[in-house]
């Protein structure tokens, strides 16, 4: 049976990225876009709650429909989930994004929150990132795609991923390489970018602009942002679950385990 993909991102519906992805997946899958109207990163897990959300068909590309809506990534999914794809995804799929999202960037990345979104309904999601040296807008996403997506299919497939989000960064040189070569490893947590820049603007009002350094220490084994440094494509599996389990167990003397049965969820519409 053919799978049913829902994508979307925080570039915005006309996303090169997400327009070049919708392509790509057409071939083989059915696919449907819900995506904000216009860019939204940095995002993270924003909703929309004060204001009713609108919503707009859009032809992605030829044989892919959806909606552009005005509201966050986290918006996109969970109305698309609930009110506008046709069906009940197998898949969510966000990105392709312009730029990376590792280390402590996951926090605040509306790409990884709408794969957040679509794990915490138990459906397997993807956060799909591209590199952009210094800003650099005419990216490669054809060939990031056709060596990433391999990778993320066979995981798909291959394991058990409800609940879960994979998180794929591509770097820059491996596109360049046409290298498909990745490590899966987990997400460097470190602090980085606490630096600003202190200034004045035109009116004399002081500011701080951040820098997005120093980069975060590495860890006692391979994590994110070294491999993407390496230049390899770097899967990192992440999820909604806030809780120290261990501390939790620690502090709380008999505590009886919650089945995993009563933590599944599902989309019913």
């Amino acid at each position: 049976m053919t799978k049913r993909i829902l994508l979307t991102n925080d570039d915005g519906i006309s996303a090169a990225g997400l327009v070049t992805l919708a392509n790509y997946l057409k071939q083989r899958f059915e696919v449907f876009v819900v995506a904000p109207d216009n860019e939204r990163s940095g995002v993270s897990q924003s909703i929309t709650f004060r204001r009713p959300i609108f919503h707009k068909p859009v032809q992605v590309a030829d044989g892919v429909r959806g909606f552009a809506i005005n509201g966050y990534p986290v918006d996109c999914v969970k109305v698309a989930l609930f009110e506008l794809c046709p069906f009940q995804p197998d898949w969510v799929i966000s990105g392709i994004n312009h730029g990376l999202n590792v280390g402590l960037n996951v926090l605040h990345s509306g790409t990884v929150a709408g794969a957040l979104t679509g794990a915490s309904y138990r459906i397997p999601s993807i956060a799909l990132s591209l590199e952009a040296p210094d800003g650099q807008d005419d990216l490669d996403f054809e060939t990031a795609i056709r060596l990433a997506w391999p990778i993320c299919e066979n995981f798909l497939t291959t394991h058990d991923l409800r609940g879960t989000v994979l998180n794929v960064n591509i770097p820059e040189s491996a596109v360049a390489r046409g290298s498909g070569e990745f490590r899966t490893v987990p997400v460097n947590c470190n602090n980085m970018g606490f630096h600003f820049e202190q200034g004045h603007d035109p009116k004399r009002r002081p500011y701080h602009w951040q820098t997005n350094h120093p980069d975060p220490k590495p860890l006692d084994q391979l994590c994110d942002v070294q491999v993407v440094q390496q230049g390899h494509i770097a899967v990192s599996p992440i999820g909604n679950d806030l809780t120290r389990h261990s501390l939790l167990a620690a502090m709380t003397p008999g505590l009886s385990p919650v089945s995993e049965s009563n933590n599944h969820r599902t989309v019913s519409r």
